[in-house]
């Protein structure tokens, strides 16, 4: 939200006058990201109680008008709400473009790359990925995702805790 440049002017101005505009300035682009990501995670969690995602292995959703720089932090909520890899992806001009995180123990790049037929493009590693595909794909992408998942057994990793420098298991 706004333009990085606004944030780096904050670091090279010498006027305390534009840092103080630029800082309220930026102040506002937060408050609006907050509020985007706050609809957007509402938006998700009833996506999921009324499709019952939550009962498969993976979570996988797509809407209309989320903001591209928002739903990779909405992703890693809804992970670590549900502890299942999640792809969330907004549709815009007929393209589905996204991020994803995933827990420890499943390979999110990798599931990917098993998925690249339905893909125009992707990147990340184990744990994140971005990635854009064609909308009319999005459903066969979300099966075959989803299949990734169901083969791996994700509903029998287990959460990791650290507690005080110990590890235990949830």
């Amino acid at each position: 939200m706004g333009h990085e440049t606004e944030a780096l002017d904050i670091f090279l101005s010498e006027d305390e006058e534009q840092v103080r505009k630029l800082a309220d300035k930026l102040n506002e682009y937060n408050k609006i990201r907050q509020e985007t990501e706050k609809n957007i995670v509402e938006e998700a969690l009833a996506l999921i109680e009324k499709n019952k995602e939550n009962e498969k292995s993976t979570i996988v959703l797509g809407s209309k008008g989320w903001h591209h720089g928002v739903i990779g932090i909405v992703s890693s909520k809804i992970t670590e709400m549900y502890f299942k890899p999640s792809i969330l992806v907004s549709f815009e001009d007929g393209l589905a473009k996204g991020s994803g995180r995933s827990v420890p123990g499943f390979d999110l790049h990798e599931a990917l790359c098993q998925c690249s037929k339905y893909l125009e493009k992707y990147g990340g590693h184990e744990m994140a990925v971005g990635l854009t595909l064609k909308e009319e794909n999005f459903e066969s992408f979300k099966k075959a995702f989803e299949e990734i998942g169901h083969q791996q057994r994700i509903e029998e990793i287990l959460p990791i805790i650290y507690i005080d420098g110990f590890v235990t298991r949830r």
